[in-house]
Protein backbone atom coordinates (compact mmCIF):
# COMPACT_ATOMS: atom_id res chain seq x y z
CA UNK A 1 0.00 0.00 0.00
CA UNK A 2 1.37 3.50 -0.87
CA UNK A 3 1.28 6.54 1.35
CA UNK A 4 -1.93 8.11 -0.44
CA UNK A 5 -4.05 4.56 -0.04
CA UNK A 6 -2.80 4.15 3.73
CA UNK A 7 -3.90 8.06 4.40
CA UNK A 8 -7.30 7.54 2.71
CA UNK A 9 -7.98 4.16 4.73
CA UNK A 10 -7.17 6.14 7.69
CA UNK A 11 -9.74 8.72 6.72
CA UNK A 12 -12.23 6.21 5.43
CA UNK A 13 -15.17 6.49 7.59
CA UNK A 14 -13.42 8.94 10.76
CA UNK A 15 -15.38 10.61 12.79
CA UNK A 16 -14.54 14.03 13.66
CA UNK A 17 -13.27 14.55 17.52
CA UNK A 18 -14.94 17.69 19.84
CA UNK A 19 -14.36 18.18 23.38
CA UNK A 20 -16.52 21.69 24.26
CA UNK A 21 -14.47 24.13 22.03
CA UNK A 22 -11.66 22.07 21.00
CA UNK A 23 -11.93 19.73 18.29
CA UNK A 24 -11.29 17.95 14.77
CA UNK A 25 -12.66 17.97 11.74
CA UNK A 26 -11.27 15.66 9.25
CA UNK A 27 -11.63 15.38 5.64
CA UNK A 28 -13.55 12.24 3.19
CA UNK A 29 -10.87 10.14 2.11
CA UNK A 30 -12.11 11.42 -1.59
CA UNK A 31 -10.79 14.91 -0.90
CA UNK A 32 -7.33 14.27 0.15
CA UNK A 33 -5.70 14.36 -3.33
CA UNK A 34 -6.37 17.94 -3.83
CA UNK A 35 -4.94 18.96 -0.67
CA UNK A 36 -6.85 22.52 -1.65
CA UNK A 37 -6.58 23.72 1.72
CA UNK A 38 -2.95 23.84 1.60
CA UNK A 39 -2.51 25.45 -1.38
CA UNK A 40 -5.40 28.29 0.03
CA UNK A 41 -3.20 28.50 2.85
CA UNK A 42 -0.29 29.00 0.77
CA UNK A 43 -2.10 31.49 -1.58
CA UNK A 44 -2.83 33.88 1.33
CA UNK A 45 0.05 33.92 3.63
CA UNK A 46 3.19 33.97 0.99
CA UNK A 47 5.39 31.56 -0.38
CA UNK A 48 6.75 28.44 2.00
CA UNK A 49 3.95 26.31 1.49
CA UNK A 50 5.72 22.58 1.36
CA UNK A 51 4.32 19.99 -1.68
CA UNK A 52 4.86 17.68 0.60
CA UNK A 53 2.94 18.51 3.35
CA UNK A 54 -1.25 17.16 2.86
CA UNK A 55 -3.92 18.34 4.84
CA UNK A 56 -6.04 15.93 6.54
CA UNK A 57 -8.20 17.45 8.62
CA UNK A 58 -8.75 21.30 10.14
CA UNK A 59 -9.06 21.92 14.21
CA UNK A 60 -11.24 24.36 15.63
CA UNK A 61 -9.44 27.31 15.36
CA UNK A 62 -8.90 27.13 11.98
CA UNK A 63 -5.39 25.62 11.83
CA UNK A 64 -4.41 22.82 9.19
CA UNK A 65 -4.05 19.15 10.89
CA UNK A 66 -1.85 17.91 7.78
CA UNK A 67 0.61 14.73 7.21
CA UNK A 68 4.68 15.21 5.87
CA UNK A 69 5.04 13.15 2.85
CA UNK A 70 8.97 13.47 3.15
CA UNK A 71 8.55 11.42 6.63
CA UNK A 72 8.58 7.44 6.05
CA UNK A 73 6.18 7.61 9.59
CA UNK A 74 4.02 10.01 8.68
CA UNK A 75 4.60 12.47 11.29
CA UNK A 76 1.09 14.45 11.99
CA UNK A 77 1.39 18.22 12.31
CA UNK A 78 -0.48 21.19 13.04
CA UNK A 79 0.48 24.57 11.36
CA UNK A 80 -1.83 27.66 12.13
CA UNK A 81 -3.65 28.81 9.27
CA UNK A 82 -2.54 32.67 9.63
CA UNK A 83 1.18 31.87 10.15
CA UNK A 84 3.29 33.20 7.04
CA UNK A 85 6.24 31.18 7.71
CA UNK A 86 4.45 28.14 7.89
CA UNK A 87 6.25 26.32 10.96
CA UNK A 88 5.01 23.43 11.55
CA UNK A 89 4.39 21.39 15.06
CA UNK A 90 4.73 17.50 15.45
CA UNK A 91 1.80 16.66 17.54
CA UNK A 92 2.02 12.70 16.78
CA UNK A 93 5.38 10.90 15.48
CA UNK A 94 3.35 8.77 12.84
CA UNK A 95 0.00 8.30 11.40
CA UNK A 96 -0.13 5.37 13.40
CA UNK A 97 0.21 7.15 16.52
CA UNK A 98 -2.05 9.65 15.66
CA UNK A 99 -4.49 6.78 15.79
CA UNK A 100 -3.50 5.92 19.08
CA UNK A 101 -4.14 9.27 20.15
CA UNK A 102 -7.74 9.60 18.47
CA UNK A 103 -8.36 6.02 20.18
CA UNK A 104 -8.02 7.69 23.46
CA UNK A 105 -9.66 10.96 22.59
CA UNK A 106 -12.73 8.81 20.77
CA UNK A 107 -13.05 7.37 24.45
CA UNK A 108 -12.58 10.04 26.34
CA UNK A 109 -15.79 11.89 24.02
CA UNK A 110 -18.12 9.19 24.24
CA UNK A 111 -18.95 9.70 28.18
CA UNK A 112 -19.48 13.52 26.16
CA UNK A 113 -21.69 13.14 23.39
CA UNK A 114 -22.47 16.73 22.93
CA UNK A 115 -21.54 20.28 23.64
CA UNK A 116 -23.59 20.78 26.73
CA UNK A 117 -22.29 17.59 27.95
CA UNK A 118 -18.28 18.91 27.22
CA UNK A 119 -19.27 21.93 29.71
CA UNK A 120 -21.18 20.23 32.45
CA UNK A 121 -18.73 16.92 32.89
CA UNK A 122 -15.34 19.02 31.55
CA UNK A 123 -12.11 16.69 31.22
CA UNK A 124 -10.68 16.38 34.83
CA UNK A 125 -6.84 16.61 35.17
CA UNK A 126 -6.96 13.13 36.43
CA UNK A 127 -8.17 12.46 33.16
CA UNK A 128 -6.19 14.80 31.38
CA UNK A 129 -2.70 13.75 32.92
CA UNK A 130 -2.42 9.68 31.53
CA UNK A 131 -3.48 10.70 28.27
CA UNK A 132 -0.82 13.61 27.73
CA UNK A 133 2.02 11.10 29.41
CA UNK A 134 0.56 8.32 27.39
CA UNK A 135 1.14 11.02 23.85
CA UNK A 136 4.62 11.62 25.22
CA UNK A 137 6.08 8.37 26.17
CA UNK A 138 4.92 7.01 22.48
CA UNK A 139 5.74 10.31 20.50
CA UNK A 140 9.27 11.58 21.86
CA UNK A 141 8.88 14.37 19.12
CA UNK A 142 5.52 15.32 19.76
CA UNK A 143 4.93 18.84 21.54
CA UNK A 144 2.74 18.24 24.17
CA UNK A 145 1.55 21.89 24.41
CA UNK A 146 -0.81 20.81 21.52
CA UNK A 147 -2.76 17.79 23.42
CA UNK A 148 -2.42 19.78 26.83
CA UNK A 149 -4.45 22.47 25.14
CA UNK A 150 -6.40 20.46 23.27
CA UNK A 151 -7.80 18.78 26.12
CA UNK A 152 -8.48 21.65 28.37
Amino acid sequence: MNQLDTIRAFLTNREDVHFGSSGITFFQSKDISEASYGKTVAEKNGEGWQESWLVIAIDVYGDAILIDLTSPQLEVKSIGHDNGDFETTTIADSLENFQLILDQLYTLQSSRPNWEDCYINPITPEQRKPILQAIQKANPKTKLFYWANFLS
